[in-house]
């Protein structure tokens, strides 16, 4: 049996999630880092020697640096969940991205899968796994 906060506590992450990805396809930095603890910690899986996207930041403005990069470099046009399992206050996100490399002009679908940890509403880890494959041949 659920107990009734679990249930709100579930439906709490999945709204913040929702709303962050909203967000992330008006191509706002200013809207995404709303979503953000002041001492997020957001990765971008891989190998740094291997891929042009792959970073760890900790600190505000790294991260607001980040997200502007990324939204001046990938354009998302549509975004479906496939899944989205919650476990107390962490998140897996399973989705399908329609995205636009900026530089480029080359539209792309790929498959990504986040795993988000919050604290009351805010993003406090965020880590995300791209195609870094795709995004250095897109790079090059």
């Amino acid at each position: 049996m659920r107990v009734d906060g679990e249930i709100t506590r579930r439906a709490e992450i999945k709204g913040v999630l929702h709303a962050l990805y909203a967000a992330r396809l008006a191509n706002d930095p200013r809207r995404v880092m709303a979503f953000f603890a002041d001492n997020a910690v957001f990765e971008l899986v891989g190998s740094v020697e291997a891929s042009p996207i792959a970073c760890r930041v900790e600190a505000p403005h790294a991260l607001h640096s980040v997200m502007v990069a990324l939204c001046e470099t990938w354009e998302w046009r549509s975004l479906e969940v496939e899944t989205m399992l919650i476990d107390g206050d962490q998140a897996a996100i399973s989705y399908r991205l329609d995205v636009r490399h900026l530089p480029s002009g080359r539209v792309v679908q790929s498959q990504i899968v986040d795993i988000a940890t919050l604290r009351g509403s805010e993003v406090v880890h965020f880590k995300e796994f791209v195609d870094t494959a795709m995004v250095l041949q897109l790079s090059s």
